[in-house]
Order: structure tokens, then C-alpha cells, then sequence
């Protein structure tokens, strides 16, 4: 048994490596209250400009902020919504980066917007 160990010992290492490396890049460090209400006064601000939009209805879209990352989700009823929700988000000032989850609801259509209001 010792054998395989001395003859195993570098994949070994470099197994307990990857798993310690991966342990480690896992585990972030919690975000301060200040990180906390900025994420949230972005989320806000990207919420309001898609509910400001004069052709679109994004009542339905969810708006999470990290460190400026912003993640759509929700459902919209065409296409075209969720190219300019990916637009107006990524106009807001602070937004580094969008990435969209939106689906289409089941009515939608595959071309032009619905304003819903």
C-alpha cells in the first residue's frame, strides 16, 4: 500500500490542489452595507429606466445588481423587448454588464413590442 502512494503522490497533490484551489476561488467574502445598498440603489435605477420606456412593458422583468453586473429575469412579450431590455439596461450608468434570463410569455410574439399600459 505504501507503494501506491509514493507511486501515486503527485496526482495525488495535484488532485488536493485543484480541490483546494477550487475551495478557495468558491468562498467570496461578504459584501459590506455599503457594497449591499449600491447593488441595490443600481437595481433601482435600471428598474426605473425599463419602466420608463415609452414602447415597452417591463413590469414583469426582475432586476438583480452585483458590483454592476445586472441580471434580467422574467418574461416579456416579444423578441424586440428583450433586445431593448438588454439595451436600456446596459445604458444605466453604473452598468458594467448585462445578462438576460428573460423569456417570452406564452402570447408573445416573435416581432414587435406591446406597451400593456
Amino acid at each position: 500500500m505504501n507503494t501506491f502512494f509514493h507511486a501515486n503522490r503527485p496526482r495525488l497533490l495535484a488532485g488536493l490542489s485543484v480541490l483546494l484551489l477550487t475551495a478557495a476561488c468558491a468562498s467570496t467574502s461578504p459584501k459590506s452595507a455599503a457594497q449591499i445598498q449600491a447593488d441595490s440603489v443600481l437595481a433601482d435605477k435600471v428598474e426605473n429606466a425599463l419602466d420608463n420606456d415609452p414602447l415597452h412593458f417591463f413590469r414583469h422583468v426582475d432586476v438583480q445588481a452585483d458590483d454592476g453586473k445586472v441580471s434580467l429575469s422574467g418574461y416579456v412579450w416579444s423578441n424586440a423587448s428583450i433586445v431593448q431590455a438588454e439595451r436600456v439596461a446596459s445604458h444605466v450608468p453604473g452598468v458594467i454588464s448585462v445578462s438576460d434570463q428573460l423569456e417570452l410569455e406564452r402570447a408573445g410574439s416573435a416581432a414587435g413590442g406591446s406597451s400593456g399600459r
